[in-house]
């Protein structure tokens, strides 16, 4: 997932500007803008996330998924982990 590119196309920043807002969202004089404009990609990513969880589900009856671990700097974005938790 490309969580900088958003960023840029919403704010008309530089993608080095972008990079350090998506790393400091709480910089942003509009927090809650920040947000929105990565909103898409969290949504994507969740979805894209629970149709590998339905397909391992059907390949495998009986068996639960007990964790999932994420991994990589993406999911150190503020705010991620909460919307895949919560859908929001």
């Amino acid at each position: 997932r490309d969580f900088t590119k958003p960023l840029v196309r919403g704010f008309k920043l530089t993608g080095e500007k972008a990079e350090d807002l998506k790393r400091h969202p709480a910089a942003a004089p509009e927090v809650n803008k920040v947000y929105l404009a990565m909103q898409p990609v969290f949504q994507e990513l969740s979805l894209e996330l629970r149709r590998t969880l339905e397909r391992f589900s059907n390949a495998h009856p009986g068996c639960t998924v007990g964790k999932l671990y994420c991994t990589g700097g993406g999911f150190k974005l503020h705010g991620l982990f909460k919307f895949l938790l919560l859908g929001r």
